[in-house]
């Protein structure tokens, strides 16, 4: 399910642009980083805060797609 999970958020997130998958994952690769640890908490996500390209109609649809890849799955 992981795999899958991934393969449809990131087909979602590249309706946005090119690499926005990536980009997303790595910041939330390094949010949840657990230094004592040495790990990433979790079973993988992407992360994004403070989403504002100026387009409010674009960023909105963003968050809606990255929710459907959760009911995709």
């Amino acid at each position: 399910m992981h795999g899958r999970f991934h393969a449809v958020l990131k087909k979602r997130c590249d309706r946005f642009g090119q690499n926005r998958y990536e980009k997303h994952k790595k910041w939330a690769d390094e949010y949840f980083f657990i230094h004592d640890r040495n790990h990433t908490e979790g079973a993988g996500r992407i992360f994004f805060n403070d989403l504002n390209s100026g387009d409010w109609e674009t960023d909105f649809e963003f968050v809606r797609q990255v929710g459907l890849a959760i009911v995709d799955t």
